[in-house]
This record gives structure tokens, C-alpha cells and sequence, in this order.
């Protein structure tokens, strides 16, 4: 059997400030029918001892390693969100074997940056039974717990947000696609805090537009076209700023001055919209997106079109809308 590497062999670097002000425990008092006690320390993870903590003799008994989670991990600790004070312990049971953290193991090879992490050894090997049982905490989660409203909506926006800025513009999500983490979402919305105020919006035009776009459809397409408002401007006659989005919004909620006859954008969002709903048809969120953009470019232009149609072969990161 390939055993673990004594942490002592490698030299500490100094720790933050924050690091020493934590009171921590060398051992806990936990021996068990004569095997060795619990033990308890703080490790400095080099990628050397990662990749040795990583051979396949020493993390048989657990999952196989999730290298999209690891990656997410990897960004985080190269851009300094990693948080070493909120993670789970690195469990090894009494026979050496790596019973948890080998994503973050895997992380620390792949940023090639050494962290101090808790390491337990001498546990039960009977404990990776009902180690991970719970779930992780979802993004919407945390926004709760600092008083966002509409948690549920903006968690979604904000994943949008994030991904569109990073080229996912059809937010398909699954292999290649990046996956943001709790920190990095976080981060995005402290620069954008414009998002908070799209996901109540959003909410208003789910429930005042018919429910014909989903809310978290709606608050992306009003963040994407607001913020296409504030970056190229227009004016009326009277040189006042335009809110152009404000007024699709506001036409496509009430009805009111449609014109079906003349081309109306407004008029063609709502007749496909409709009609998909009529006929039972279920669009794709990106679907009802590339419509909404569709019409909302159509309509900053004054430009008249009697039907929207998605692109022949279907849509693609190329020719995605994109609000003008």
C-alpha cells in the first residue's frame, strides 16, 4: 500500500495574519480499541505533495475526480477568492487512504499554488460512507443569507451575466462550458450591481407580460438591453436621453398602440411568443432570448418586421442576437 507522506518534512511559509490569530488544535482525544488517535494539523499543500496526495493507491475508496469543479477551484485560488477558512478538512483514514479533497488537491496542481489547509488523519475507514451526503450551497443560498431579494431569480441572472461576458452566449452550460464559482458570482455582482434591480424587473415583466417569457429569461434580456442603452445612447427631438428599453418593456406589457399591420416589433414578439405557447411548442430559454433581442434591435432602429424567425440551422455562439 502506498502510505501518505509525513507533513513534516515540509517546511512551512509564513501564514496571514488572519491564519495566526486562529486558535488550532494539534490533536484531538479520540483513540479508538487501541488504534491511533485522530490527529489534527495545519498542512502547507505544495503542488508536489497534491500530486503525491493524488496517486490512485491512496484515493481508491473515493470518487472519481471532477475536473470541471477542480478547475472552478484552481480560478479561484489564482484570483484570490479561495476561502481557507470556510473548506472541509483533508480526511485520511487510519490505512493512508485519502478519504476527501481530492478536487482541491487537484486544484492546487493545476494553479500550481501552494495553501495551508487542516489535515485529519487516523479516521475510521468507515466514515467515507457518509462523508458528502449533504448537499453544497447553492448560489441562491447565499444571496439569501445577505438579504438579496429575489434570490432564486438574480442567482440565475447573475450565472447568465457572468457566462455571456465569458463568450457562453447560449448558455447551454455542460462540457466546455466554464462554470462559475459561489466567489467569482459574487464578485461579478459586487461590479454590477445593475443586476439586482434587472431580477425584480424581470419578475414584473413574467407576470405582466402574460408569462410568456420566463422571469429569469425576462431579467437577462432587460439587463442585456439596459445595459446596451447605457453604453450607446440615443436622444430624442428635444435632445433628451431615449430609456428605449423601458418603453419596449412598457409597450410589450400593456399592448397598447400595436400596430400588427405596420411592422410593429413589439407586435411580432408577442404573435411568436403566442403562438409557440398555443401550440404547446416549449422554447428554449436562448430561443426566447434571440426573439427578444431580435424584436428590441428591430424596434431601436425603427425598423419594421412582420415576422421573427430563429437563424436557418439554428442558433450557434455566432450568430446569437446581441442587443445593438
Amino acid at each position: 500500500m502506498v502510505r501518505v507522506q509525513s507533513a513534516t518534512k515540509f517546511t512551512p511559509v509564513p501564514m496571514s495574519e488572519d491564519f495566526d490569530a486562529v486558535d488550532l488544535p494539534d490533536t484531538m482525544d479520540t483513540e479508538d480499541e487501541g488504534h491511533p488517535a485522530v490527529t489534527s494539523e495545519m498542512v502547507l499543500v505544495t503542488p508536489a505533495i497534491a500530486r503525491d496526495w493524488l496517486d490512485p493507491d491512496i484515493r481508491r475508496a473515493v470518487r472519481d475526480l471532477d475536473m470541471g469543479t477542480a478547475e472552478t477551484y484552481a480560478q479561484d485560488m489564482l484570483t484570490g477568492h479561495w476561502r481557507w477558512q470556510n473548506e472541509d478538512p483533508v480526511r485520511f483514514d487510519r490505512d493512508g487512504y485519502l478519504n476527501d479533497g481530492q478536487k482541491r488537491r487537484l486544484a492546487i496542481c493545476i494553479s500550481m499554488r501552494p495553501l495551508w489547509m487542516r489535515v485529519i488523519r487516523n479516521l475510521p475507514p468507515e466514515n467515507v460512507r457518509v462523508m458528502d451526503s449533504g448537499r453544497s450551497r447553492r448560489f441562491f443560498d447565499v444571496l439569501k443569507m445577505d438579504d438579496y431579494p429575489a434570490s432564486r431569480n438574480l442567482s440565475a441572472l447573475v450565472r447568465a451575466a457572468y457566462l455571456w461576458d465569458a463568450g457562453f452566449k447560449l448558455q447551454k452550460g455542460g462540457r466546455g462550458t466554464k462554470s462559475p464559482s459561489n466567489s467569482e458570482k459574487l464578485a461579478y455582482l459586487a461590479a454590477n450591481r445593475e443586476l439586482t434591480l434587472a431580477a425584480a424587473r424581470g419578475s414584473d415583466i413574467h407576470r405582466g407580460g402574460r408569462k410568456l417569457v420566463p422571469p429569469a429569461t425576462a431579467s437577462f434580456a432587460y439587463w442585456l438591453c439596459k445595459r446596451a442603452d447605457a453604453l450607446n445612447p440615443r436622444t430624442g427631438p428635444d435632445g433628451d436621453v431615449l430609456d428605449d428599453t423601458e418603453t419596449f418593456v412598457t409597450k410589450w406589457i400593456t399592448l397598447k398602440g400595436l400596430d400588427e399591420g405596420s411592422g410593429d416589433p413589439v407586435a411580432a414578439l408577442n404573435n411568436v411568443l403566442t403562438s409557440a405557447k398555443s401550440a404547446k411548442a416549449r422554447l428554449r430559454p436562448q430561443e426566447i432570448l434571440y426573439y427578444w433581442i431580435a424584436a428590441w434591435n428591430y424596434f431601436r432602429t425603427d425598423t419594421p418586421i412582420g415576422k421573427l424567425s430563429l437563424p436557418r440551422g439554428g442558433l450557434n455562439m455566432s450568430n446569437m442576437a446581441e442587443p445593438r
